[in-house]
Order: structure tokens, then C-alpha cells, then sequence
């Protein structure tokens, strides 16, 4: 997962996306999407994931 600084910059981005309407549908809060990288992260690297996380995959 990325650091303070860089998700910070990524946040930006992705609001400036939510914004300029380049995502379609109802966009995801940038917190949600992260939980949701996270989880994929934790996958690829055989990390179990915790219950209830069924959903973020």
C-alpha cells in the first residue's frame, strides 16, 4: 500500500476523476477503493483475509 504522502496525492487524483466525471456509474468513496487494493494486495500475496472482507474482492 502506498505511504502517507503518495496516497495522499492519489486521493487528489482520483477526486479530480470523480469530478470531471471520467468514472462511470456511482464512484466508490476513495477509502472503500483502498480497502478493496489492499485486499487484492493481500490475495496475490496469500495474506488471509480477514472475516467479513468477502465482500471487498
Amino acid at each position: 500500500m502506498p505511504d502517507a504522502e503518495t496516497r495522499k496525492k492519489l486521493e487528489e487524483d482520483y477526486i479530480a476523476m470523480v469530478e470531471a466525471g471520467s468514472l462511470f456509474g456511482e464512484p466508490e468513496s476513495f477509502d472503500e477503493l483502498m480497502k478493496r487494493c489492499e485486499s487484492l494486495q493481500n490475495r496475490a500475496n496469500g495474506v488471509p483475509q480477514p472475516p467479513g472482507c468477502d465482500h471487498l474482492t
